[in-house]
């Protein structure tokens, strides 16, 4: 009477082995591939610092990353940073070329592998906050879930941007021309003055603008996204989507709406 192998009946026959020995080696690899991410992980140390940073002038801001910045008008230019003291190096101040002029990028530095490092491998155990003073402001955007704020800034034009879940707050602008454009589920909110505004929302993002005065407004939805603006002169709205904007003020409305969106005075 032959014995089974108690090896050969746990695995099988030949091909069943071959199958179970492919299996092996990818899980191997998706470790081995897993593991160099962790350990490029970095926790933050616990004890916060701040330090002034040195770049060159700049007329736009771009923030990417899970991070607070603060935008003020001053005379004098100055970028300061906190964050845990073992984090700072790790976060980069750089001024690069952009179409509204230079501009200053705050972001995570690459890590040893050539990859951004992002919130996903990045965990402050205190507050990030970068806090920018300059004269002249083009243009601000952000990339990701951190929030912005722009405080008390008189220009004639501001172009905001955001993509990603972070908010932004426009806090006493004054302005002729404002441009928003949100790309997800960011929202904008904002009080000032205005000439123009104009807004583009693709996403869930919602802005509140009720409190920013403007002659002339526009708003093109696609998508869920909400607005609530003033406009005194023209209103001009296109909606494809469940989108809703609610106004207040005197304008002459113009709509145009594909969807269940709606178009309402407050």
């Amino acid at each position: 009477m032959n014995r089974l192998n108690p090896a050969t009946a746990l695995l099988g026959t030949p091909s069943r082995r071959a199958a179970l020995a492919t299996l092996l080696v990818g899980a191997m690899a998706l470790v081995s591939a897993v593991l160099p991410v962790s350990a490029q992980a970095q926790s933050g140390s616990g004890t916060a610092l701040t330090e002034m940073r040195s770049v060159e002038s700049f007329e736009a801001v771009s923030v990417s990353g899970s991070m607070d910045v603060v935008v003020r008008q001053g005379a004098q230019q100055s970028v300061q940073v906190q964050a845990d003291d073992n984090l700072l190096p790790l976060l980069e101040t750089v001024v690069e070329s952009g179409r509204n002029g230079p501009t200053l990028q705050v972001r995570w530095k690459r890590n040893g592998g050539g990859s951004w490092w992002n919130s996903q491998s990045i965990y402050p155990r205190t507050k990030v906050l970068v806090t920018v003073v300059v004269p002249k402001l083009n243009a601000v955007g952000l990339a990701g879930s951190g929030d912005l704020r722009v405080e008390s800034f008189q220009t004639p034009s501001l172009q905001l941007s955001l993509s990603g879940s972070g908010d932004a707050r426009l806090e006493g602008l004054t302005t002729d021309e404002l441009g928003v454009r949100i790309s997800g589920s960011g929202d904008v909110s904002g009080r000032g003055k205005a000439s123009t505004v104009k807004i583009s929302i693709a996403g869930s993002g919602d802005v509140r603008l009720s409190e920013m005065r403007a002659d002339d407004v526009s708003v093109s939805i696609a998508g869920s996204g909400d607005a609530a603006v003033n406009a005194q002169k023209a209103l001009s709205v296109s909606i494809a989507g469940s989108g809703d904007v609610r106004y207040s003020g005197e304008a002459q409305v113009k709509s145009s709406v594909a969807g269940s969106g709606s178009v309402r005075k407050l």
